[in-house]
Order: C-alpha cells, then structure tokens, then sequence
C-alpha cells in the first residue's frame, strides 16, 4: 500500500521499505525511555489501586483517578506530540521529556482524547450498555451501523484533535470534508491502524500462550508486563501513522494547523 504523491522532505533519512520502518518508529532513546517511564508508572499505580480496592470502599473510583493523573495523562500526552512530530517529518519516536507540560495541560489532553472516542465509538458503546441493561436482544443492524460509524472516523477525529490542539478539531462538516477529499488514502490508513491492532493483538496472544506454560505468579507477572509493553509499543505505531498521514497529505485537507 503507498499512500504518497509528492512528498514533503522527511526530518531524518529513511533507509528501510515503509512497512519495516513504521514498526521500528517506538525504537529510539526517547520512544524506548518512554516505554519504560509509563510501564513503572501503570505498574506502581496498578499496586496502588489494588491496595486502594481491597482497603477502601471507593477504591475503584479513587484507583481510576489516580490512573488517569498518572498514566494515562502522560501516555496520551506522549501519543499526541508523537502525531505532531510525525507530522513534521519525524521518523522516530522523539524525546519529549525536557518539553513535558504541566499536569492541568496533560489531563486536558487526554479529555481531548476520550473525547474523540465518546464522538465516535461512544453511540455504540452506549448500545451496548442500553442492551445490557435492559436485557433485550442486540439489533444486528443499529450495532453494525453505529460500530462502522465509529471505526471509520476514529482514525480522522484523533488526527483532527490533536493537530487542532482542540475538540473543535471533531466538528463534522471538518471530518467529512477532510476524508472526502482524502477518501481512498483514508481508507488505507483505516485498515493500518486497525491491522496493526490485530496484529498486535495476535502477537500478544501468542506470548500469554508462552507465559503460561511457566509457573502461576511468573506467567501473571510475564503476561501483565508484556500486555502493557505491546499495548504502548503499538499506541505509538498508531501514533506515527496518524502524523505520517498528515505529512503526507496536509495540502489536501487544508486544515492550515
């Protein structure tokens, strides 16, 4: 698949086929520093929360807000200047720790986030929920629709929201404009970013299938850190190919970010 026409000059010199490079994106000192930062944070607050659930009655309120101010606001904040470095041409993952914000700022980012989901996959997660709730049996047809509407402008809310520092980014008359006049590169960019997490997913499998042949507590430890790290490994894939779609084609979606 090959999403160019004329290219913009990449930040760095790209020497590896496309499809080689993009999953090397993660490998550099501030992509692998970053790693290893969110993964001791998820599994301090993850220790924490555990603690929290078994001595508090809240626990699982205080244990989800405390994973949101910790690990979830730096990741996604991590994920969004990615978009915004492979948007400028950036071939790896950069080193962002001597530009971090402050907390307000990352947990505003990652709201930005939630909120391209809650736009996009949040109909049908609601449906999902409304059925549930209610005990009735799934209509085929409203899930199917709301579930393609969601996964066909996820990729594009993100992008919008992060480029546009804004959730004005999820107006619809922007999202539709902008994959109309990118329709079929678009298209190709959808099936990456959801191929990737289903190769991911496949891969992930595969190793619990490893760890478990191991004993009880190895195998829980080994599955949980190698979950997280193909979980974050994949989130900054994702993160290049959103940045890598803007670079190429920014002349087309005439957003003037």
């Amino acid at each position: 698949m090959k999403f160019l026409e004329e290219e913009p000059p990449l930040a760095g010199e790209c020497k590896l086929p496309w499809f080689i490079d993009i999953l090397l994106y993660p490998i550099s000192k501030g992509g692998l520093s970053t790693i290893a930062i969110i993964l001791l944070l998820k599994l301090l607050t993850d220790i924490a929360a555990g603690l929290l659930t078994c001595c508090v009655c809240v626990g699982g309120i205080l244990s989800l807000i405390i994973r949101i101010i910790i690990v979830y606001s730096y990741m996604y904040w991590y994920f969004s200047e990615c978009v915004r470095d492979s948007a400028t041409g950036g071939l790896r993952a950069p080193e962002a720790l001597g530009s971090m914000p402050g907390l307000g700022a990352m947990i505003w980012q990652f709201l930005r986030l939630f909120a391209c989901y809650a736009f996009s996959l949040g109909p049908v997660s609601f449906y999902l929920g409304y059925v549930f709730l209610h005990e009735i049996e799934r209509n085929s047809f409203i899930f199917w629709a709301l579930l393609s509407y969601g996964i066909f402008f996820f990729p594009m809310g993100i992008l919008a929201v992060v480029m546009f520092d804004s959730v004005n980014g999820l107006k619809p008359t922007l999202l539709i404009r902008s994959i109309a006049s990118t329709f079929f590169h678009y298209c190709g960019l959808v099936i990456l970013f959801y191929g990737l997490g289903i190769l991911f997913g496949v891969l992930l499998a595969m190793m619990r299938s490893i760890s478990a042949r191991s004993g009880f507590f190895s195998s829980l430890f080994l599955a949980y850190i190698s979950s997280n790290i193909f979980f974050i490994y994949a989130l900054l894939i994702v993160a290049h190919l959103l940045g890598r779609f803007y670079w190429r084609y920014e002349r087309k979606l005439y957003w003037e970010v």
